[in-house]
């Protein structure tokens, strides 16, 4: 006899209670309450909704950073009623993307908890630079998902006055990744090489 079970991670809100029974009181804790803003991509939906959710709580703003290809920038930007989610929103991603697991184009269970105040759109391109410098100058070795986080980070931060505090998370690590983002011939593949030397603002868009 095989036994299973199905954790269905998209469409159950343990996933999501989880981070804000969890997560988001942690961040809020070990910050002693000093976040001015939270970002981060979504997946699954149950982190950044989790999170979101509860940092709402606590009067802190949340932002979702997104690659192309993905329809929650969309749907996060124009407000979109959670009923009527589907081919709509389906229809207003814009390009696409190399990244795994980041990114989706459908309205999860899990994601329809979060507290939003806004999202931001981030490029391969910006991910990968900002994955191979944070490796290079802050001996971070870190995965395409955790990068995009800091992309995203450092584009709310230029929204807000000086000095401000910005959480993310580091969801990944890079060694998943030796054959793709740290793969010189896969980079030059998809275009990907990374350019910048400078400072990481140097290839962050606005």
């Amino acid at each position: 006899i095989i036994k299973y079970i199905s954790t269905n991670q998209f469409a159950n809100l343990a996933n999501f209670r989880s981070h804000y029974l969890g997560t988001g009181p942690e961040i809020f804790d070990e910050m002693a309450g000093n976040v001015d803003a939270f970002v981060t991509a979504a997946g699954t939906g149950g982190t950044v909704a989790g999170i979101s959710a509860y940092l709402a709580t606590k009067g802190i703003p949340s932002w979702l950073v997104d690659p192309h290809g993905s329809i929650l920038y969309s749907y996060v930007s124009h407000h979109a009623d959670p009923s009527q989610v589907q081919q709509p929103w389906i229809k207003s991603s814009e390009g696409s993307s190399t990244m795994e697991g980041i990114g989706i184009s459908i309205i999860t269970e899990n994601f329809k908890g979060a507290k939003l105040c806004g999202a931001v759109r981030t490029s391969d391109q910006e991910a990968t630079e900002m994955a191979h410098y944070l490796r290079r100058n802050e001996g971070l070795y870190l995965g395409p998902f955790a990068a995009l986080n800091v992309v995203g980070a450092v584009k709310v931060a230029r929204t807000l006055p000086e000095g401000a505090t910005v959480v993310t998370i580091l969801c990944d690590g890079g060694e998943r990744y030796e054959s793709k983002t740290y793969n010189v011939e896969w980079l030059k593949e998809n275009g990907l090489v990374p350019k910048a030397s400078g400072a990481a603002l140097d290839f962050v868009s606005d």
